[in-house]
């Protein structure tokens, strides 16, 4: 268990990336995230008592350090950063929603782009642990970037993403859960 989650800036971070991180915690609404200067919470997903997502974003400086999170009561947690470029600085989130269940399919519900050329983002969490590096298939179209576990507590996430050319609604994006029985899950998609 924790009460601190350091991030480290991506490989090649450089002045005016866009970051995105996600944070997500076991224990879901009682566990109380403090982001460090300089970040914007974008959405906190909380699946009651069990899990919770919580993404920020943030322009990165020059030499970016690493950023650390605080959560208290002390709980289990795990988390990733991500790095863009040419992503808006002004007002870079176009939508988010977030959604909860219990079940072996994670889904994060579609968003409607407002621009063409949109970069989606969905996230998922559940609250176990399993030891298995490959607890969430990545939905369809999309590309993997990470996924990590926190072994064998919980929680677990995975980060996708993809590109939309159009202006308009992105689609459900569903990641099956494998490794053992249905979990309580958490899951955001972001358009940026």
């Amino acid at each position: 268990t924790v009460t601190e989650l350091p991030l480290g800036a991506p490989a090649g971070t450089v002045a005016g990336d866009f970051l995105l991180a996600n944070v997500a915690v076991a224990g879901g609404s009682p566990a109380i995230i403090t982001s460090p200067t300089g970040w914007t919470l974008i959405e906190r997903t909380d699946n009651d008592t069990n899990v919770s997502i919580a993404s920020y974003w943030k322009i990165a400086v020059a030499s970016e350090a690493t950023s650390t999170w605080s959560i208290y009561p002390q709980t289990h947690a795990v988390g990733g950063l991500t790095r863009y470029t040419g992503v808006a600085t002004s007002d870079p989130i176009d939508a988010v929603a977030g959604s909860i269940d219990r079940g072996t399919s994670a889904i994060a519900p579609s968003v409607t782009t407002t621009g063409a050329n949109a970069q989606i983002v969905a996230l998922f969490a559940i609250d176990a642990g399993p030891n298995s590096s490959d607890i969430f298939s990545t939905p369809a179209g999309m590309t993997e970037k990470y996924e990590v576990t926190n072994k064998p507590f919980g929680p677990a996430t995975a980060f996708d993403d993809v590109s939309q050319a159009s202006a308009g609604a992105s689609g459900d994006k569903t990641a099956t859960v494998s490794q053992g029985p249905q979990r309580d899950w958490v899951a955001q998609q972001i358009a940026l």
